[in-house]
């Protein structure tokens, strides 16, 4: 198992667009399945931000920056970030990189 410090672990914010809430909820559904299937997942746990409407939290952590880069570039991934490109305001969600602070 590696070093904590080097795992990689993100949240991603996605807004709905108005009347698109069903479909990101099945695609994040849907997408979790996979992304907890990969070797390199350790978490990937969807939320509804209950104190903005049509706001979506993902927190994710991978083993390492490669793990990260190939669940990016994972056919599934994409797909779901190019249904975001209708579904979500700016197109995508916003991925923040962070780190533990104790």
């Amino acid at each position: 198992m590696p070093n904590k410090k080097d795992y990689k672990t993100v949240v991603a914010v996605i807004n709905a667009l108005p009347g698109h809430d069903e479909e990101i909820e099945q695609g994040l559904g849907d997408l979790a399945l996979k992304v907890k299937a990969e070797p390199g997942n350790i978490t990937f746990k969807p939320y509804r931000n209950l104190s903005e409407s049509h706001s979506y939290i993902v927190y994710e952590i991978y083993q390492d920056e490669t793990a990260f880069l190939q669940h990016v570039n994972a056919h599934y991934t994409r797909a779901f970030n190019k249904m975001l490109e209708a579904a979500a305001k700016g197109g995508k969600s916003q991925v923040l990189e962070v780190s533990d602070i104790l």
